[in-house]
Order: C-alpha cells, then structure tokens, then sequence
C-alpha cells in the first residue's frame, strides 16, 4: 500500500463517518501537503500529483486510493443522503499502518483533521477556492509549490533588498 492509501486509511480512523466525506478528506490530503511542504519542500504523500476538481484541489490518485483500501477490506464506502446531495463516508475496519510517516507528518494530518472535521463540506471548499484554483481549468494540474507562498507585509529592509537588485530600468542585476 503506497504513502496516500495510508494517509486516507488514518484520516479515516480519526473523524466519525458522518464527519467525513470525500470533499473534505480531499481538503485534509491537500492542506496536509502544502503546509509539510512549507516546512521541508515535500510533501507527505511524497508525491505532488492534484488536480483542480470542481470543489477545490484533488490528489490524482485519491479515487484509486480509496478504491484499493476498499478491495483490501480495510475501509467500506457508504453513502448518506444529505440536504445538498450525496456524502460518500469511509468507515476503516482495521487500524492504519502509520509507521513509514514521521511523528510530525502524523501530527500535521492529526491537526488539520480535527480543524477539517468540524466544518462543512461547503466551508471547506471554500477555503480552497483562492487565486490557484480560480486560474486552473477542470482537470488542470495544481502544483502543491505553487500554494505554498504565504503572503506577507512588505518591509523596508525587503523593499531595501528589491531596489538593490533591480536596475533603473526594472531588469534584475
């Protein structure tokens, strides 16, 4: 079983069913990677493969993960009927194998679960739908680096940094 069917079998294990759907462990798996690629440049699944789905970025592989932890029987799949439509739910049926992740990465996933769980599907899609996606198409790759940036307060000693390298004619020096 590879790093991302691991990841989704603990993230399982972690919120009740009725708490998680597919949308939102879609947000769990992606937050998760962008804030350890933050820290380090990698990112936990240890690949960088999302694309933009229509409520916000998606693993590639995440259906054929779920998909295999469902044929291993290690996870069942049911549906709930809801006022906006259908939530897929994941009950595990054995506890995950975490050992090839770090105590960090584990408590990352642990932290941004917990944060994910208590919202709604839709307040999760809505953290998601920023710039990045917005400049995506449907299907369109999502760079996990390309989330990564955070915004901050422009400084004098970066403006100081910037006019340094910039020439009279805006051209790096």
């Amino acid at each position: 079983m590879d790093r991302l069917s691991k990841l989704i079998h603990h993230i399982t294990t972690l919120c009740e069913p009725e708490k998680l759907g597919r949308t939102k462990l879609a947000k769990i798996i992606w937050f998760s990677d962008v804030e350890r690629y933050r820290k380090t440049g990698e990112t936990i699944t240890h690949s960088d493969e999302y694309i933009k789905d229509e409520f916000g970025p998606r693993h590639r592989r995440l259906y054929e993960a779920i998909d295999a932890l469902k044929s291993e029987g290690k996870l069942v799949e049911r549906s709930a009927f809801t006022p906006v439509g259908t939530r897929r739910e994941y009950v595990p049926l054995e506890l995950p194998d975490v050992d090839e992740f770090s105590a960090e990465e584990i408590a990352t996933v642990d932290r941004i679960t917990t944060m994910i769980c208590k919202m709604s599907a839709g307040e999760t899609s809505d953290l998601t739908h920023d710039e990045l996606w917005k400049a995506a198409y449907l299907g369109e790759r999502m760079p996990v680096a390309a989330a990564a940036p955070i915004a901050g307060e422009i400084t004098p000693e970066i403006l100081r940094w910037a006019e340094s390298v910039i020439d009279a004619d805006g051209a790096a020096t």
